[in-house]
């Protein structure tokens, strides 16, 4: 089976072999392109070419609705995904519902996203799928909580998203073999789970030494680990700016993009309420429209525009 890829980090697994070469090249669908233009262009050729099997034609409508998210075109991104579910032979796929649940949490409508997490979870549950998929709902699931100002639930959502899945939890006590096990971008979202579940519950007691507790079981040597180090009192707000910049452009913007955003909400729990609405407009500003940090942002300004 092809591993799965997450929608945020839009990397496109290759797939397919031979094809026409008139017009747009279906192959291309199913390859890493940083143009979301293009695999919204390629993944259109794939689906409408004649030659592609059921599991491509599945991906190729994961991917790119996937496209469209980067794009910030939700309601086209949602209609991939609806149109997924539509023909997918397995009805009873939490990909599916994770991906449609992530197209309503960017749209704004966060109870539609939370009931399709939660079927997502209960599929994983009956052991529809691995633990990858467990990360990404319980932490989007929690973000949509989050942005419902709901933070109690929210923060046993991250509380799970951290532990990772039933099955593995704390039985892995290594961070480089966590990695192998959920992948990339999974490393990623259990990382940002890990911030959010103590931004969350910072305001308790116990918020630090649990926040070290969760940061031990985190591959800290790649990004987005200067973010939970800048927590840990390790590394400074500019060191964190700094190591987000990149010389591949998007990862580039994603990465300053998340620590505008973080270092922000470090801010803000420092009591520095001038530099944390500074960063959090950068981000509101010049996040990728595809990045969960550009909803975020707007939802924690809006927390600030409150009076205290």
């Amino acid at each position: 089976m092809r591993n799965r890829v997450a929608l945020l980090a839009f990397l496109l697994a290759f797939a397919c072999t031979a094809w026409p070469q008139s017009g747009p090249d279906p192959a291309k669908c199913f390859k890493k392109h940083p143009d979301p233009d293009k695999v919204a262009e390629y993944c259109t050729a794939a689906i409408n070419s004649a030659d592609l099997s059921y599991a491509d034609h599945v991906e190729a409508y994961r991917n790119r609705g996937a496209a469209y998210l980067h794009k910030g075109d939700y309601d086209r991104a949602l209609q991939d995904f609806s149109d997924l579910l539509g023909l997918n032979e397995n009805p009873q796929d939490p990909w599916a519902f994770n991906d449609q649940g992530l197209a309503y949490l960017f749209k704004g409508d966060y109870d539609r996203a939370i009931q399709d997490f939660d079927k997502a979870l209960r599929l994983v549950m009956e052991g529809g799928s691995g633990p990858e998929v467990f990360v990404q709902a319980f932490y989007y699931r929690g973000l949509a909580h989050v942005f419902k100002t709901d933070y109690f639930t929210a923060i046993l959502d991250f509380h799970e998203a951290v532990r990772t899945s039933p099955r593995i939890r704390y039985t892995i006590g290594d961070p480089v073999q966590l990695v192998s096990i959920l992948g990339e971008t999974g490393r990623s979202l259990q990382a940002q789970a890990v911030l959010w579940l103590y931004l969350a519950s910072s305001r308790s007691p116990e918020a630090k030494a649990e926040f070290k507790k969760d940061a031990a079981h985190v591959y800290l040597a790649k990004w987005p680990g200067p973010l939970i180090r800048l927590y840990l009192g390790q590394v400074t707000p500019e060191d964190v700016l700094q190591s987000a910049r990149d010389p591949d452009a998007a990862k580039s913007a994603m990465q300053t993009c998340q620590a505008n955003f973080y270092v922000g909400e470090y801010f803000s729990l420092q009591g520095n309420r001038a530099e944390a609405i500074a960063l959090l407009t950068k981000a509101k500003d010049a996040c990728p429209r595809g990045l969960l940090e550009y909803p975020a942002a707007k939802s924690e300004l809006a927390q600030h525009e409150k009076p205290p």
